[in-house]
Order: C-alpha cells, then sequence, then structure tokens
C-alpha cells in the first residue's frame, strides 16, 4: 500500500510553510503590538509631565497660602522664628524639623550664591512644612548649600527621583546669567541632585534635557525657553554641564541632550 505522502503531495506542500497570508497576518499582529507599547509609553510620558505640572501648581499655592498667613516669604520672613520655634544653630540651621531661623525680610529668597548671606531657599520647604501648610513634616531647614538633596532639604518630583524643586529669587548679578525677566522674582526652579561637595543645582546641573524642557514647556505654558510663565536658562558655563546649548534664539534644541535648568514664575 502506498504511503500517505505519496498519495497526497499536494497536500502536503500546502501545509510545509507560511503562506503570503500567514506573513501579512503576522505583520500586522507585529505592528499593532508596536504601535500599543509605542502609545503606552506616550501616555506613560504625558502622565509624568502632568504630574510635574501639578507639583508646581501645589507649590505655588503653598508660597501664596504662606504669604497670605504671615505676611512675608517662606526663608525671607525676618521673624519666622516667632510663630514657627527657634532652630538653635541658627543662623546656619541643625536640621531642625521643629524650629527654623529668620531671613533678611528684603522680599527675596537668596539662593547659595549670594554668598555672606542667608541661604534662604533651604529654609523654604522646612518653614512650609512647619506651618502646616505642606505634609508631612520633614524637610529640615539648613544654610550650607553643599550637597542639596532632592527628598531632604527639597521635594523630590516625580518626574525623575533626582530632580528637585528649589524656591528662590534669581540673583540679578551679570556673572550669573540669569535673564533680567526673572531675577529677584520668586520661582520655583528645577534642577538635579548636588554633585558631593558641590554647590547649589543651577551651578550643578540641570533636571531636565531639551526634549522633556520643551516637551513640558509646550504642555503647561507656551513652548517658548524665553517668555511665558516657564523660563529656560542654560547651566552655569565652566562647570559640569558646561558647554550645553539647551536652547537657541529658535528655541529648544531638541536634536540634543543638552541639559535646561527650568524656572516656574510663581505668581503671587
Amino acid at each position: 500500500m502506498a504511503s500517505n505522502s505519496l498519495r497526497n503531495p499536494v497536500r502536503q506542500n500546502r501545509t510545509s510553510g507560511f503562506s503570503i497570508t500567514h506573513i501579512t497576518v503576522a505583520i500586522a499582529v507585529a505592528a499593532l503590538i508596536i504601535g500599543i507599547v509605542f502609545i503606552g509609553e506616550n501616555i506613560v510620558y504625558s502622565a509624568r509631565l502632568r504630574s510635574v505640572a501639578s507639583e508646581l501648581e501645589q507649590i505655588q499655592g503653598a508660597v501664596a497660602t504662606f504669604k497670605t498667613k504671615y505676611d512675608c516669604l517662606p526663608g525671607d520672613c525676618v521673624n519666622a522664628t516667632t510663630f514657627l520655634g527657634l532652630d538653635p544653630k541658627c543662623p546656619d540651621g541643625g536640621k531642625s524639623l521643629t524650629g527654623t531661623c529668620n531671613g533678611d525680610g528684603d522680599g527675596i529668597i537668596n539662593g547659595a550664591w549670594q554668598h555672606g548671606q542667608p541661604v534662604e531657599s533651604l529654609f523654604v520647604f522646612q518653614q512650609l512644612a512647619l506651618s502646616n501648610i505642606i505634609q508631612p513634616k520633614k524637610y529640615p531647614g539648613s544654610n550650607k548649600a553643599f550637597g542639596v538633596e532632592p527628598g531632604f532639604q527639597v521635594p523630590r518630583s516625580s518626574f525623575e527621583p533626582y530632580i528637585g524643586y528649589y524656591v528662590l529669587s534669581p540673583d540679578p548679578s551679570p556673572d550669573l546669567h540669569f535673564p533680567s525677566s526673572i531675577v529677584s522674582k520668586v520661582h520655583v526652579m528645577i534642577g538635579a541632585k548636588t554633585a558631593p561637595g558641590g554647590w547649589d543645582d543651577y551651578l550643578m546641573g540641570a533636571g531636565f534635557n531639551a526634549i522633556d524642557a520643551h516637551a513640558l514647556d509646550s504642555k503647561i505654558d507656551d513652548g517658548n525657553p524665553t517668555s511665558g510663565q516657564i523660563i529656560a536658562v542654560k547651566p552655569q558655563p565652566g562647570l559640569v554641564n558646561k558647554n550645553t546649548t539647551c536652547f537657541t534664539d529658535d528655541g529648544y534644541e531638541t536634536l540634543s541632550n543638552s541639559g535646561c535648568v527650568l524656572f516656574y514664575d510663581i505668581k503671587l
């Protein structure tokens, strides 16, 4: 008796490989999976940007509430110890969770670049917590602008754990290259963790790259690095992120991975 393979050669050929239809379906399924993954990544990325926008709005609201309640800015209050308690290690502060230090009351939240003056920016979130405007009470104030850690002296961004939020007033000194539109006004600076032994984040590096900075600016502002509520600043020349471009006259350098320091204007 002849074998099945000899009696049905055509049937054998039909089942021995993939047809064009099979290949087409496989390609379509693969493309669909890739598309779903791509869409999912975009949704996650967009959600991370929305979280940053929400965190910035919460900080703005907290600073405004503090100013209304005490008639001064957190960190800058000349009499903060009278209603929030005294840190016995003032004026430098001792990382206290029960007391704080006074500022100079000039209406400007000084940053670490203003040598010889209190580093008021590092007492901002301590005072917001001590006044029960933000929770939990976990931000110790310190006048030592070395090794600033997101999640310790300042809040950590949900976008990346090494990014922190600093409330301060940019200095008008021309050596620091702050644009005139933001100097001496209260802003949230979005910056990366300070390197060990380094100064504050503006001098040491940037939190966002140009691509992410453009995406955030476009989502909650005008997408322009030099106008609106979000202003981009190039990291200080000669230090960690030297020679980075971040943006040009044409806008953000979205084809590069340059670092950007972002300043979010707190409207009081």
